[in-house]
């Protein structure tokens, strides 16, 4: 995958960033503020990823767009807030928010990885998926993943065993057992929290409004209510059919012992058997009486008996119908929301405010429950075989993560035991910046993958010359493009002019906090015409 061009505007102004090469490109300045963030981020917006870019910038005001190569097909996508426009081979698609644009890319461009996530399988998001080839300036740290508001590093490990083909996680019956007993204990929490705050457990659809678990309550007991509406209707439905098929069949009955009533002139009725004129009725074909139903007097009085019962079903079919119009009325009366009492509200305003922490405890073990049904849901879905080779492609990464740190940072200290550091270890300064490389480099070695390797302010926090130049030597052996930011001081103008294998951009030219301007707008109009957008 290749980018070729990049562009931000609106009407007013715009720029665009068509500079770069296939390689190694540097996208520098004299001094911040000069747009590299700025051109990075719209680059990966456009992308689908998460917006960060600079609080100065108001990114909803412009389009992003961005030209890129992947197996020899050119794509043009531009994305506008939530929306975005794709095109290749001459057509346009067009999508409303990132899961469309992810759905669509899976299936057309190449495959994305997919996780279990909250007990389903989905196909991870961009912000997530950027993370194996993109180190961004601003929300990262060295003990989890970037963005931590849906994704966290469980699904960052996922994401690589979906990768590398070994997806899942076996549970032992042992483990099952463990987490049952586990899941009741919350539950008992959860109950004795809801004992002691009745108010939790309120019915009053006004309540449902200010307060998360009181609606996930009044929902959980609709659907219950619902469910068992739903099972009384299929249940009546099934004794009215019943009744039915008797009325019908008593009623063929019937007709048959109507149909000896009449003379026949020609002739009379006989066994083929044994050739008698006694005609015999049973109720049933086992077990049963059986009637000679060879006089009109028998017969009348069978059929009088038959006429009961099929006004017996009859009444069963109506008392049936009604059953089912009166559970009708229930789903209609439980589905329907009474408009909100403020005065209701504002009745229990004080009980409100103390049920805070109660209502926080009870969310906290709701999402542990969860999580312990998701897993038990996703149970032994991997073999053991595959946890073994999870294990060692971790350790894989792990080990030449940990190699390229200490090459670059001359056996520095390195705390990490998998693919991130621990909470109460987390790097800081420019060793945080080496982790952050080190682990993108060795992400690309092992998973082998030819997206562009993106890093906005690769020297942050005053990467030394030294350490510097062990980056640059790291990153110039893979074939991939990339493509890096940084600020230089003064006293480094010029120092990457000499490198044969550096595209050096210099941004220092551009006013501060003023990258866009008017002279693009021409150029900038254009392509936006080519994806048949008009601003």
């Amino acid at each position: 995958m290749i980018i070729k061009k990049i562009a931000v505007g609106n009407q007013n102004e715009a720029y665009i960033e068509n500079s770069l090469s296939d390689g190694f490109n540097i996208i520098l300045s004299d001094d911040n503020n000069k747009g590299k963030t700025i051109i990075i981020q719209s680059l990966m917006f456009a992308l689908g990823n998460e917006p960060t870019f600079p609080a100065s910038f108001d990114y909803k005001k412009y389009y992003h767009y961005v030209d890129f190569i992947e197996r020899n097909t050119e794509y043009s996508i531009c994305r506008h807030v939530d929306n975005y426009i794709l095109k290749y081979n001459s057509k346009l698609y067009l999508f409303n928010c990132t899961s469309e644009l992810k759905r669509f890319w899976t299936k057309n461009i190449f495959d994305l990885p997919e996780i279990q996530k909250k007990g389903n399988v989905r196909v991870v998001d961009p912000v997530l998926f950027h993370q194996l080839f993109f180190i961004g300036q601003d929300k990262k740290d060295t003990s989890n993943v970037a963005n931590t508001t849906y994704y966290k590093k469980d699904d960052f490990y996922n994401m690589l065993y979906n990768i590398t083909g070994i997806s899942g996680n076996e549970i032992s019956a042992e483990e099952v057992k463990d987490l049952s007993i586990i899941k009741k204990s919350l539950e008992r929490d959860k109950e004795n929290i809801l004992k002691k705050n009745k108010l939790l457990k309120s019915r009053f659809e006004e309540l449902g409004y200010v307060s998360p678990l009181i609606d996930r309550n009044i929902f959980e007991q609709k659907y219950k209510e619902l469910k068992k509406v739903q099972s009384n209707i299929l249940e009546y439905k099934k004794s009215r059919n019943k009744s039915l098929n008797l009325k019908m069949l008593w009623g063929n009955t019937k007709e048959e012992l109507n149909s000896l009533n009449r003379t026949l002139d020609c002739g009379e009725l006989r066994c083929m058997n044994c050739n008698s004129t006694n005609i015999g009725f049973s109720q049933t074909k086992k077990n049963s009486f059986v009637f000679d139903v060879s006089t009109v007097e028998i017969r009348s009085n069978i059929i009088k008996s038959i006429d009961e019962k099929i006004e017996t079903f009859s009444e069963d079919i109506e008392k049936y119908t009604a059953l089912i119009n009166c559970e009708q009325e229930k789903i209609k009366n439980l589905v329907n929301t009474d408009d909100i009492n403020i005065e209701n509200i504002v009745l229990y305003k004080d009980e409100l405010s103390e049920i805070n922490e109660p209502e926080k405890s009870i969310k906290e073990i709701n999402i542990k429950i969860d999580e312990i049904k998701n897993l038990m849901k996703s149970n032994i879905e991997a073999s053991k075989e595959n946890k073994q080779k999870q294990i060692e492609l971790i350790e894989k990464i792990h080990s030449l993560l940990k190699n390229n740190y200490q090459d670059i940072i001359n056996n520095g200290t390195f705390l990490s035991e998998g693919l991130f550091t621990n909470s109460k270890q987390i790097y800081s300064g420019s060793e945080a910046t080496v982790f952050h490389l080190s682990k993108i480099y060795s992400l690309y070695k092992v998973l082998n993958h030819n997206y562009p390797i993106i890093v906005d302010s690769y020297r942050a926090e005053d990467l030394s010359t030294i350490n510097e130049s062990h980056v640059l030597s790291l990153f110039n052996s893979i074939n991939n493009q990339k493509i890096f930011t940084t600020t230089l001081k003064d006293e480094e103008i010029g120092k990457y002019k000499k490198n044969v294998n550096i595209n050096c951009i210099d941004y220092s030219n551009h006013q501060s906090c003023k990258m866009l301007s008017s002279s693009f707008n021409s150029k900038f109009k254009i392509i936006m015409e080519s994806l048949n957008v008009k601003i």
